[in-house]
This record gives C-alpha cells, sequence and structure tokens, in this order.
C-alpha cells in the first residue's frame, strides 16, 4: 500500500505515478539521443570524417536503452490497468448494492402511500353513505311531517265545512223573505257564494249558502264591496 493521489477523478499510487513519470522521461530522451546519435553517424559516413567517435556504438546502447524502458513503461501500464479492473468490480458491486437499498426503500415507500391512499378512499366512502343516509332520513322526516301537516290541514278544512254544513242545515229552518224578484235574509244571516263572498239579498238563493253571518267570518268569508245584477251586499 502507498499514498493515493487522484487526479481527473482517477486513483493512482504515488509510487506507481513516479516509476511511470521516469520511464516516461528516460524513454524519451533514449528517443531523442538514439535520433541524434543516427544523424550523426549517417553524417560522418557520408562525410568519411572523425573516425574516432563511435557513433554507430552509441546508436545501438540509444536504441537498447529504448527498448528497455519502452518494455518498462508496458508493464506499468498493464499492472495500472489490473488494479483498475480490480477495483473496478468492487465500486460496481458497492453500487449495486446501494442501487438494491434504494430500490427496496422506494418499493417501501410506494407500498405505505398507496396503504394510505386505499384508507383515506374507505373513509370517504364511509362518510358519504353516512351523509347519504342522513339525508335520506331527513326527507323521510321531512316527508312525514309534510303529510302530518296536510293530514291536519284537510280535517280543519273538513271541520269547518262540516260546521257550515251544520250551521246551514240549522238555519234552513229561519226563513227568509221575498220581494219582487229579490230574496232578502233575514236578520243576523247572509247568502254565501262558491268565491266565500257573502251578500244579503240575491235574486236566486239556490246558488248560495244560507248561514249566519258569525259563521261565514269565522271561515274566512268576506262581505261582497259592491253589488250586480243578481246579489246586493
Amino acid at each position: 500500500m502507498g499514498i493515493v493521489l487522484k487526479y481527473f477523478g482517477e486513483s493512482y499510487y504515488l509510487e506507481e505515478l513516479l516509476l511511470e513519470t521516469i520511464s516516461r522521461l528516460i524513454f524519451l530522451f533514449a528517443v531523442l539521443s538514439f535520433i541524434y546519435f543516427f544523424m550523426r553517424w549517417l553524417i560522418s559516413l557520408v562525410r568519411r570524417n572523425n573516425p574516432n567517435k563511435h557513433y554507430g556504438k552509441y546508436t545501438l546502447i540509444s536504441i537498447a536503452i529504448t527498448i528497455l524502458f519502452y518494455m518498462i513503461l508496458t508493464m506499468a501500464f498493464s499492472s495500472s490497468q489490473k488494479s483498475d479492473t480490480a477495483s473496478k468490480p468492487a465500486s460496481s458491486d458497492s453500487s449495486k448494492k446501494i442501487t438494491k437499498v434504494v430500490s427496496k426503500k422506494k418499493e417501501s415507500i410506494s407500498k405505505a402511500n398507496s396503504i394510505k391512499a386505499a384508507q383515506e378512499s374507505e373513509s370517504s366512502s364511509t362518510a358519504k353513505k353516512e351523509s347519504e343516509s342522513r339525508a335520506s332520513s331527513e326527507s323521510i322526516a321531512e316527508s312525514k311531517s309534510s303529510s302530518v301537516a296536510d293530514s291536519e290541514s284537510l280535517a280543519e278544512s273538513s271541520s269547518a265545512a262540516s260546521k257550515k254544513s251544520q250551521e246551514a242545515s240549522q238555519t234552513d229552518e229561519v226563513s227568509y223573505t221575498k220581494t219582487g224578484e229579490w230574496t232578502v235574509a233575514a236578520s243576523g244571516m247572509v247568502f254565501v257564494s262558491d268565491a266565500n263572498i257573502y251578500y244579503t239579498s240575491v235574486k236566486n238563493p239556490s246558488h248560495y249558502q244560507y248561514i249566519t253571518q258569525s259563521a261565514a267570518d269565522a271561515a274566512g268569508d268576506t262581505i261582497a264591496p259592491r253589488g250586480n245584477q243578481f246579489a246586493r251586499p
């Protein structure tokens, strides 16, 4: 193990980085020296001068150094690639574990949300059913009360009609007088029309109800405001 350095998101050991850098520099120097000695050797061969300078030997040495450091560079690259491939499966395994944990959390959250939604829908449905039952019971109670009120009003109207008929039967015996075409009611008696308006003298008493004035007032009948050719107030 050694010191780890990071460049552009990638990790390197310091020893490997130094070895690779030195190898690159020596390889570059060897290539440059090879080119230099090779050019000088060619020039010396062409001009046939400087016989004491061993440019050919130097050229071979630079070639050997270049090959040596080329092999060192390839070995360094292969070792670094192996370390990268060894570290990648571990990182991929950890990423897979993280994704599994995240997916499990998402599934648990979605299940909890679905359970909450189902509970809310059930509560809303029960609330709707309760409101509908309350509304139906209220409508039934209102219909019952309206039917009771209608029956009471019918009873009152029937009682009023019976009272009128009883009073009419009682007052049939009270005679009214005739003066020409007109029939005049006795004192305290009136002729009540179908429009609940009563008169004191009429031409055809069979078209009216002959009752007492007090009974007509109690039944809600009113006196005619003015007369006509068939009846007079």
